[in-house]
């Protein structure tokens, strides 16, 4: 179990099977994050910026359940997925969104990670 020093949120065994369960099956499939949680070089100061609004809605960009996804082990943190997540949730963040809707955003990219981002290819 991990421990977030940041909310008092348990990652628990119960969490990631949850995470595991939901996802379609996949071959080599593992726990990623939705954003990536260090910056790229050029992507740097835009990653920052979205993990300080995803913290203004109660959402640990780092260790958050809401944050992970169980997806291909390849094409999740490519060159296209990465800023294709990025103009999404800056979209989104641009217009004052309530958590609820940071949450199907989320649950949205998170399918598409689930698929490889496919429709990026």
């Amino acid at each position: 179990m991990v421990r977030n020093r940041f909310r008092n949120i348990k990652l628990d065994s119960k969490d990631i099977e949850k995470l595991i369960n939901d996802a379609p099956e996949m071959l080599n499939g593992h726990l990623h994050h939705i954003l990536v949680k260090l910056g790229r070089g050029k992507y740097s100061e835009r990653i920052f910026a979205l993990q300080e609004d995803l913290w203004t809605h109660g959402i640990d960009p780092f260790m958050g359940i809401e944050i992970f996804i169980y997806a291909p082990m390849k094409g999740v943190h490519g060159d296209k997925p990465v800023p294709y997540v990025i103009e999404q949730l800056e979209a989104l963040f641009r217009f004052a969104p309530d958590t609820a809707e940071v949450l199907e955003t989320r649950r949205r990219l998170g399918s598409e990670a689930q698929r490889g981002f496919d429709h990026l290819l």
